[in-house]
């Protein structure tokens, strides 16, 4: 698949417009970097110099517009499915990584009106992971009346692409015998 496949830049610029501060009209949109099947692109927010990195993967199914989004804002990482003509605050999604079971998880709208949904914050982890070392993807959204849509992605380059992401690198697993959220110590270092 490549990523500059007509309807590929319209769907890039859709997403950085959505997120906030992510994009502007002024900015250039382009793909900072193409590793793979993903564009990664490295934004800094010009007034508050925080990080705004993404990466984006585009369906290999040329009958859907739709696209998986990593995203690193100042609360930490995002993740959002770009999925089209759907309607609801939130859409039930099933989702396979290569040969693995499925996943059953509930995505939000996250404007009113809009095309991308949001991956609840608890499960950001263990999709980036499992993301990182799958060939495929798969993702089942049901529309009102319950009939099925499939958008299959391609995920050449995933490991790479999203370890180029300060806020995905950083999603370490707890150390074997540690809590999984340390507690912050009364001790100096």
């Amino acid at each position: 698949m490549n990523l500059m496949r007509p309807g590929t830049a319209a769907l890039a610029a859709c997403l950085l417009a959505l997120y906030p501060r992510a994009g502007t009209a002024q900015q250039d949109i382009g793909p900072r970097q193409v590793i793979g099947n993903f564009g990664v692109f490295h934004k800094v927010d010009p007034i508050t110099d925080a990080r705004q990195d993404m990466a984006i993967v585009v369906s290999a199914d040329r009958g859907h517009a739709s696209a998986v989004a990593w995203g690193c804002f100042e609360r930490g990482a995002r993740l959002s499915l770009a999925l089209e003509n759907f309607t609801g605050a939130r859409l039930n999604v099933i989702y396979r990584f290569d040969q693995e079971a499925a996943t059953n998880t509930v995505v939000s709208r996250m404007v009113e009106g809009g095309n991308l949904f949001l991956l609840d914050e608890d499960e950001v982890y263990g999709f980036s992971t499992r993301a990182m070392n799958a060939a495929r993807l798969v993702v089942r959204a049901f529309d009102a009346d319950g009939q099925p849509y499939d958008y299959f992605f391609d995920l050449n380059g995933s490991g790479r692409a999203l370890r180029s992401l300060p806020c995905i690198a950083t999603l370490r697993p707890p150390v074997a015998g540690e809590p999984a959220v340390r507690k912050p110590s009364d001790k100096p270092r």
